[in-house]
């Protein structure tokens, strides 16, 4: 909806479909009949594209999408309070954004490592040596201390990050482009967003 912000986090998050509402969704022809041929859904309950469609990652990493869903709305969206879940169907599709949201806010976000929450991973046991915030996955440590920590949003495997920031018509042709893609090459938290012009 306008006015809103919706996560995908490495997760499906599109719950129901509505067929009749053709101005917010475009659903395939056989999505329905592919659903019942691979026994996803019995056509009798009703059709949530997430459950059926997701697989089961909370026995693997239950916080991985969940998480950084939670902190992006809690960061536009601060009255809602909510809470972190495991299950990342538990959070809403999408949340009224509350606060100002530019290109630099939207940078700060991927750069994020749950910092001034109870989550920060820079603090206690969540840290990593000199309060790094960065985890490696992986390693002879995962495997005899088993459990998982928080999985940010910038992490160091990430290749790239982009922010598309549009302009309104008048200052489009003054400027003569119509929007700014910001690139930052590896992870966001270490890279700079560099401009290019549409």
């Amino acid at each position: 909806p306008d006015g809103h912000v919706a996560v995908v986090a490495n997760g499906f998050t599109i719950r129901h479909i509505d067929v009749q509402d053709e101005d917010n969704f475009m659903v395939g022809a056989n999505l329905f009949s592919s659903a019942l041929e691979e026994g996803l859904w019995d056509g009798k309950e009703p059709f949530d594209f997430g459950k059926m469609m997701q697989p089961d990652t909370l026995l693997v990493v239950p916080r991985y999408t969940s998480m950084r869903m939670w902190r992006i709305y809690s960061r536009l969206a601060p009255s809602l309070d909510l809470q972190p879940h495991v299950d990342p169907l538990m959070m809403p599709f999408s949340v009224k954004v509350e606060v100002p949201v530019s290109h630099r806010t939207l940078m700060d976000m991927h750069r994020d490592h749950y910092e001034g929450t109870e989550f920060d991973l820079r603090n206690g046991a969540l840290a990593g040596p000199f309060r790094d915030p960065n985890r490696l996955e992986g390693g002879r440590g995962q495997q005899i201390v088993r459990g998982e920590f928080p999985r940010a949003i910038s992490i160091p495997r990430t290749s790239y990050a982009v922010v598309v920031q549009s302009r309104p018509r008048e200052l489009a042709e003054k400027m003569g482009s119509a929007a700014v893609a910001w690139y930052a090459s590896d992870a966001p938290a270490t890279s700079v967003f560099v401009p290019f012009y549409a």
